[in-house]
């Protein structure tokens, strides 16, 4: 896969860590246990689901986005649990809707 902000031309663009970096080895930001964490991680894999997937509706032009979509979309529904997978999904859907008719 390509990197995200090659695609969009963003020097040094989100994810790249910086010292301010929240995110730092160990048991967590807020130091909960291991289940917190992983639905803390699943809350914001589907939060930057959702971001990804509105971006690419926006510019469809952009294979590395498809990718990089596509990628967050299966991590974040299957980091849901049995019943949030499939209401994720159906607002994947949704979020794509017009994209799909248009390019469609």
């Amino acid at each position: 896969m390509r990197p995200l902000r090659q695609a969009a031309q963003i020097p040094g663009g989100a994810g790249t860590p910086t010292a301010n970096s929240k995110h730092k080895k160990g048991k967590g930001r807020t130091g909960h246990s291991a289940h917190a964490s992983a639905a803390s991680c699943g809350d914001e894999l589907w939060e930057l689901a959702r971001a990804a997937t509105a971006l690419r509706a926006r510019s469809p032009g952009l294979p590395e986005l498809a990718e990089a979509t596509a990628a967050l979309q299966d991590l974040a529904i299957g980091a849901a649990g049995p019943g949030a997978a499939e209401s994720r999904h159906a607002e994947l859907g949704a979020l794509q809707a017009d994209w799909i008719r248009v390019s469609g």
